[in-house]
Parts: structure tokens; sequence; C-alpha cells
């Protein structure tokens, strides 16, 4: 089992390669693996060699320490989008990826899924951030999960109500051991409306609103009812505000991209900067829906 496991482990894999705003220093070791016989060889290794575990997904709504990550980062994905359909209950792959397995299903006719067109993710990484637009989230069709504790090995099923889902929140990202191997969504036809022409036209709207063809992490704040985060930047004066290779976008102030030479710790220095000035005009302080990995400071 160990010949075979390592022939799955890489050293000093930079992840700046494996996020969407391409900052991010390296991997102690990494592994992707797309089903369960691989995970559980690679955690039965790292836990011989008592490794610590970092979960990666499609590397979006993260930034990773410029130093890297320690231990062993576990990609779960797919070789290509799986997923099995019985009538409007679709099993899907976690590690497939949310936009191909949205298009699928609205050519089919079938709403649920089709807000994930256009966000940067697989299913897992979906789910453990609770995914979505301001119309609805990825847990609202969503009906149960297969996990793996990555501490012990088991493999189990949890029901949605046990995952504690919130707004750009569940139990995934309070629990790191646990990798979602699968979901399992209930779907609804749609006899009225295209799903693929309202899909597109919402695509549409993302491409010219938000800075697609720059490389970013996603909205950086979250935005609540009372609170959205690019109006209150722009108005504090941070829209094209510039730390080292990071800027604040002027298409969307909520998102910071990377102008191409940017380091994970000029875009932890902005964030900050831009925190601290709305702060200091409105009192309202930003939260995070970026996650950021790793040694910052």
């Amino acid at each position: 089992m160990i010949n075979a496991c390592e022939q799955l482990i890489r050293k000093e894999i930079l992840l700046s390669k494996r996020t969407t705003i391409k900052t991010g220093g390296p991997a102690n070791y990494f592994a992707q693996v797309s089903n369960p016989e691989e995970l559980q060889e690679i955690l039965v290794w790292a836990r011989t060699k008592k490794l610590d575990i970092f979960r990666l997904g499609n590397g979006s709504n993260i930034v990773v320490s410029d130093a890297g990550l320690p231990g062993v980062t576990i990609l779960y994905k797919a070789k290509k989008p799986q997923y099995s359909m019985d009538t409007n209950i679709i099993t899907v792959h976690s590690g497939t990826s949310w936009p191909s397995i949205a298009r699928k299903t609205a050519k089919e006719g079938y709403r649920g899924l089709e807000m994930g067109y256009g966000i940067p993710g697989l299913i897992g990484g979906s789910i453990c951030m609770n995914a979505g637009i301001p119309d609805g989230n990825i847990s609202d069709c969503l009906i149960s999960v297969k996990v793996a504790n990555t501490r012990t090995g088991n493999i189990f099923k949890m029901a949605k109500n046990e995952m504690d889902f919130g707004f750009r929140h569940s139990l995934f990202l309070e629990d790191p051991e646990l990798i979602i191997l699968e979901a399992v969504f209930k779907l609804y036809r749609d006899q009225n409306r295209s799903v693929v022409t309202d899909m597109e036209d919402r695509m549409k709207q993302r491409l010219k609103k938000q800075p697609y063809s720059e490389p970013s992490a996603g909205c950086m704040f979250r935005r609540t009812d009372q609170i959205l985060p690019g109006k209150l930047i722009e108005e504090s004066g941070c829209k094209g505000l510039r730390i080292g290779g990071a800027e604040v976008s002027i298409k969307h102030s909520n998102f910071i991209i990377n102008l191409g030479n940017a380091t994970s710790n000029d875009v932890w220095l902005l964030l900050q900067e831009v925190r601290k000035r709305v702060h200091d005009k409105y009192g309202v302080e930003l939260t995070n829906e970026v996650q950021f990995i790793g040694e910052f400071t």
C-alpha cells in the first residue's frame, strides 16, 4: 500500500498554481486523488508519518500563505464530471466542477444547481462554503453527503440537517477533519421557463459586474441584508487601492485581484487596509468571506 500510495505523493508543489488568485507557497506534500480507495491510502500514509492534513478544492475562496503549508495537502477531484441521476435525484462526486453539473442539469430542464454556473468551485468545496448567489445557496437543494474522517478513516453519511448551514458557512468549515466524497441533491423541473436561458442571462450580468478575467479569490467580504461590502469599500475610497501586486478591483470593489506579481501577504495587507478604512468611515466591521490558510502576519 505504501509504495502504491507514494506514487500519488508529490513534494513542494506550488499552491499558486492551484488557487484562483494565483498566490501561495508550496505544499510540503501534495496528493490528488479521485476515489475513496486512493484517499484511504493517503490517509494511512499521513497517519504513519504523523502529518497534518489540509483539504483543497478548486482553489477559489482561499488565499494560501506565501510560506506554504506543512503536512500533506489533499485535492479530492474527479477525473471527469462524475454523477448519476434517478429522475430528479442526482448523486455527484464531490470533486466534480459545480459549473459543469449546473450546465448538464439545466440542459435537462432541472432547477436547483444552475446558480453554480460561473462559480469556479468543486461540489465539495462549494458545500463547505455553502456557496451561492443572493437568490440562493448550494445547500438549498442538498439532501445528504458522504464524508471521510481524515483522522480515523471512517466513511459515513450525513443528512442536511446535521451540517449547520448558514450564510457562507457549514459544519465543514469548523471541522477540517471531514472530506466530502459525494453529495445527493433533489432538483425540480421548470416547465415554464428555459433554465439554460436564465442561467446564461445571469452569467452575462456577472461578467459585466465582476472581474472574471483577472485572478482573484472571489468576494473578499461577506454581504448581509444590512451590509453591502462593495458599496462601503468604494465609498471609503478603496477602489483601485494597491499594495504590491494586489489591487482592489475597479470593476467590483469587493474583489482583490492579482495584477500578476502579487504575493499572498500583499492580499492580506490590502484586505486589512480596506477593513480599517471602512471601519474608520462607517464604524462597520467587515467579515471575511475568503479563508486565509497558513501563517499571515
